[in-house]
């Protein structure tokens, strides 16, 4: 601190029984420190040090019981109060001020010193008791009633050891955190009862004669354990030679809590260092097609440009306001997949159609690259139930990533194929490839490779993601393979083929209009509840069913659906799952409660609009056989009722 204000402190302090010696550096406390250690019973720190915190850590290290207050001035205190928040190994002992006045810090300095005070008696004292319970009797001390209370109430594990390292005294405490009877650690070497740690910690007391610590790790059955060991030589006298005196400390907690705050503060600057980057990353994305458009515009308006030029100027504005687009619905879609709004309109659709499609929106920009399209599409797949707009954007954003990486003169490979029940896409490219430790951030939002002032390749870092959540919305899975870099990198996709086949497009329209549903045989008399509150969709599956045979009981809450169900047993359940009041899981569950004869294990089937594969394992678990993502296919839902009745 400034001169001034060192002199006004001294003047109190030293009216307050405090002496306040005054240095000019960090590295001169830091000295005096080490030279006299336990000769200080506070440091000041002061708003003119640049770097508060790591001379507080060197000083704690240096000495536990210190108590150190750094100060900050106003416009500092706020800044370093968060910093102080996150900074390990400061100690309970270390506190925070603002330099606002030298009689309140007065005050402050004087009952830090008054506790580090108290804490150093209060340690001398213990020691002065070990040493005299040691000495009173060497094979078995007995030390007196208050000795003994004291040990036995001390929270911390206090031991003493001969000079072999055998115990000869323990408190209770000592006990409970070695999980050790006194009659076992009387007879066992300690070494043998602690991590190899305290060997080393032990052999080093021995060869310096000095006091000594150390973190001592253990693996336990519920993970790891540490102990905080403070071991101390005690000096020969007549009754014998001399020991040790070893204080324990069950610091798990609180070397766990550390852990975890740094874990947790690591994982914040790093998103905090991803946001920074993605925001620099969308400025420069974002402006710099407006820098083309505008720039071209201004060129217009002047009509100094030839017509040649102008149409070039068109094409120009035009391909720099997609690109805007595609990125602005880009960061649109990520908004609308982490609020949980993306929805899917789903239906059964010919998943090599929306390949062949999206091969051919990127085909421009293959050519322009001389990059070759080895396309290979399995017309036989049967259908696939699925968003064709949203599928095609999974296809495009796959290939237009393969080509904007290939190196001019390459080759990109598009392959669809049929594996077991599933469609697997296959891209593979021939480009900069994948850096093996950047292949498990691929499909995370705003990750790039490269995402440096520097870098070769425009784009947000949110194709990838993208492509993973509606794949998965899809029911289906996305990996990436990559040998390294330069060696290319494959995207593969694979998604669940409905089991129904799709009609042929090109029958009879009149036909397809009598008939545009087939009715399993034996489903005719069945009893079906459903429990539908959108009056619509309950009116059009009750149609649905009904045109089939089946006798259809439709309640348009669950309160109403519980009460059918008292009037008797239904074949199959039908029920939606967000409904007010109750959903489908909870009245579900109700229902299970019910005797078998009551309809307590009545086959039940979800339809719902959430289609994620965790919906569908949420519905299962819920008790339900079936689920079905709206909008609900006819074909399918009467296979699944005629499943569940045991009809086929």
């Amino acid at each position: 601190m400034d001169t001034g204000s060192a002199g006004a402190l001294r003047e109190r302090c030293g009216a307050q029984d405090v002496t306040l010696e005054q240095v000019p550096s960090a590295d001169e406390a830091l000295a005096r420190f080490e030279r006299s250690p336990g000769a200080f019973d506070a440091l000041v720190i002061g708003p003119l040090e640049r770097q508060p915190l790591p001379l507080a850590q060197r000083v704690v290290r240096l000495d536990r019981d210190v108590s150190v207050l750094v100060l900050a001035a106003p416009e500092q205190l706020e800044t370093l109060r968060a910093t102080f928040r996150y900074t390990p190994f400061l100690g309970q002992r270390t506190s925070l001020h603002g330099a606002e006045g030298v009689a309140k810090l007065a005050g402050e300095l004087q009952r830090a010193v008054e506790e580090t005070r108290l804490r150093r008696e209060h340690q001398r004292t213990l020691q002065a008791v070990s040493s005299r319970l040691l000495a009173v009797e060497p094979v078995r001390p007995r030390p007196s009633v208050v000795l003994d209370r004291l040990l036995e109430l001390a929270p911390l594990g206090i031991l003493a050891l001969d000079a072999e390292g055998h115990v000869r005294v323990s408190n209770p405490a000592a006990r409970r955190i070695l999980g050790q009877s006194e009659e076992r650690l009387s007879r066992a070497p300690l070494v043998l009862l602690l991590p190899p740690g305290f060997e080393a910690l032990l052999e080093k007391v021995r060869a310096t004669g000095a006091p000594a610590q150390a973190l001592l790790e253990s693996e336990g059955a519920s993970g790891p354990h540490f102990l905080e060991a403070s071991l101390a030589p005690l000096p020969e006298d007549t009754t014998g030679p001399g020991g040790f005196l070893l204080v324990l400390q069950d610091t798990t907690g609180q070397v766990k809590l550390q852990r975890e705050r740094e874990r947790l503060l690591q994982q914040l600057e790093a998103a905090v260092r991803m946001r920074d980057e993605f925001l620099s990353v969308t400025s420069h994305e974002l402006r710099t097609p407006l820098t083309s458009m505008l720039g071209w515009v201004q060129l217009l308006r002047n009509g100094t440009l030839s017509p040649e030029k102008q149409s070039r100027a068109l094409e120009i504005i035009e391909r720099n306001a997609k690109s805007q687009a595609q990125l602005i619905e880009d960061l649109l879609d990520v908004s609308r997949i982490i609020s949980g709004k993306l929805r899917l309109e789903v239906a059964s659709l010919q998943l090599e159609d929306v390949v062949r499609a999206a091969v051919e929106s990127v085909m421009p920009a293959a050519q322009a690259k001389d990059i070759r399209l080895q396309v290979v599409l399995d017309d036989t797949l049967g259908p696939v139930m699925g968003d064709a707009h949203r599928l095609q954007q999974v296809t495009w954003n796959l290939l237009t990533n393969a080509v904007k990486f290939t190196p001019k003169g390459g080759r990109v490979h598009v392959t669809l194929r049929r594996v077991s029940s599933s469609a697997e896409l296959t891209v593979r490219d021939t480009g900069q490839g994948i850096a093996p430790e950047f292949l498990p951030y691929v499909f995370e939002r705003f990750r790039q490779a490269d995402s440096s002032a520097t870098r070769r390749h425009g784009g947000l870092g949110l194709g990838l993601s993208i492509v993973r959540h509606l794949v998965e919305l899809h029911g289906g899975s996305v990996s990436v393979a990559s040998e390294g870099v330069g060696k290319g990198a494959t995207f593969v996709v694979c998604l669940p083929i409905s089991p129904l086949r799709v009609r042929n497009q090109n029958a009879d329209p009149a036909s397809a209009e009598a008939s545009p549903f087939d009715c399993p045989e034996g489903i005719a008399g069945l009893r079906v509840l459903l429990v539908e509150d959108e009056p619509d969709v309950r009116e059009m599956l009750v149609t649905l069913l009904e045109r089939c045979g089946l006798h259809v009981q439709a309640a348009g809450s669950t309160a109403e659906a519980w009460e059918l169900l008292q009037q008797g047993k239904p074949d199959v359940l039908i029920s939606d799952i967000g409904m007010p009041g109750e959903d489908g899981y909870t009245f579900l569950r109700r229902v299970r409660t019910l005797p078998v004869e009551r309809g307590g294990r009545v086959p039940a089937l979800a339809i719902t609009a959430h289609a994620r594969p965790e919906d569908r394992r949420k519905a299962l678990l819920a008790g339900f056989q079936m689920h079905l993502a709206k909008p609900v296919p006819a074909d399918e839902l009467l296979l699944m009722i005629a499943t569940l009745a045991g009809r086929l």
